[in-house]
């Protein structure tokens, strides 16, 4: 296959992990020039507020998880202490349950999540790629806040890069 997804273009997301390991993808997106949105579940946003605003200041996106144990009550609250913190606001939410959507919120939904592909950083460096490859217009990543997707998206930033791809922060109009 000659086709390397050169004009690619990537909406890149990642569930936010502890603040080391956020701080260490952060670095790696600064280094390429790339964006990406963060999401956090609201009822851990308390105590980050350097975090949140290095994200924003950066250019990178926050937007929420919505589980089981937090409702439209947890997503007002994250947004204003976002607003306090950051002067921003979001209405991008990663759904984990099938709760209903709040007012107002609009849903991401990947087309490629990498949370779990590969167990080490090259593989899934490696694993993501191929499902950029196979995919056909524009590509909504996400990763997980672990370890091993840090050290993975130093990988796959480079071989997007010599690609080619597009990269940008998933923002709300590409939500859904």
């Amino acid at each position: 296959d000659t086709d390397n997804r050169t004009n690619a273009l990537i909406y890149l997301a990642v569930c936010a992990g502890d603040d080391d390991t956020t701080a260490a993808m952060l670095d790696t997106l600064s280094r390429f020039g790339y964006r990406a949105a963060f999401f956090f579940d609201p009822s851990q946003l308390a105590g980050r507020d350097d975090l949140l605003r290095r994200i924003v200041s950066g250019g990178h996106r926050v937007g929420f998880i919505q589980t089981e144990q937090n409702g439209a009550s947890a997503l007002e609250e994250g947004n204003d202490l976002l607003r306090r913190c950051t002067g921003t606001t979001t209405r991008m939410v990663l759904m984990e349950t099938k709760a209903e959507l709040p007012a107002g919120f609009t849903a991401y939904t990947a087309t490629i999540s990498a949370e779990n592909l590969g167990k080490t950083a090259s593989a899934r460096a490696r694993q993501i790629q191929k499902r950029i490859e196979k995919s056909r217009g524009s590509v909504k990543l996400l990763l997980g806040g672990d370890r091993t997707s840090a050290s993975a998206l130093a990988a796959l930033c480079t071989q997007l890069q010599e690609n080619g791809a597009g990269v940008r922060a998933a923002n709300e109009v590409v939500c859904g």
